[in-house]
């Protein structure tokens, strides 16, 4: 005797014990898994935000008497100034600028994002929760902004000092 869903024209599909079923988002019903979907997409472009701000916009807002710099993030976004600090003619070139801010920025974000998306389909709660965490502890590596001004700080790539040399 056939099993019931050869029954009704429908083939199952199996899969292995280790393995996720693929997601179908294009499913009609209750709507569960578009709002999943929709929710996942609006996560994943808060924490790609998250890191632009940590990375570029946080160093130029004034707390009071204090600018902050994220370590980790300012570090990240500055990686595209410290590798067109090699093409000819430096930091203070047009080429520096496009590769610095407007090449890199984005794919760092990008990245960030494509990232998140995987972090969201992990099967495993634990590591689920150890990324999430150390993504938390990342945005939590903030000093003041005239310490990275003295040794050993200055030695770092943060995008927000890049930015002061080329303006």
């Amino acid at each position: 005797m056939s099993s019931r869903a050869e029954q009704g024209g429908v083939k199952a599909t199996k899969t292995k014990p280790d393995q996720t079923p693929p997601r179908n988002y294009g499913t009609t019903g209750s709507g569960n898994m578009s709002s999943l979907f929709s929710f996942e997409i609006v996560a994943r472009i808060i924490v790609a935000m998250t890191c632009v701000f940590c990375g570029t916009l946080l160093p130029m807002i004034r707390w009071g008497g204090l600018r902050l710099k994220n370590v980790f993030w300012d570090i990240i976004y500055g990686l595209g100034f410290f590798l067109a600090g090699f093409l000819p003619g430096g930091l203070r070139t047009t080429a520096a600028y496009l590769i610095g801010v407007l090449l890199w920025v984005p794919a760092v974000t990008v990245g960030v994002f494509i990232a998140s998306g995987y972090v969201f389909q992990l099967r495993s709660s634990a590591t689920r929760t150890v990324v999430i965490v150390l993504f938390f502890s990342t945005l939590c590596v903030d000093i003041d902004a005239r310490i990275t001004q003295k040794d050993p700080y200055y030695r770092l790539p943060f995008f927000s000092n890049f930015m002061q040399v080329i303006f």
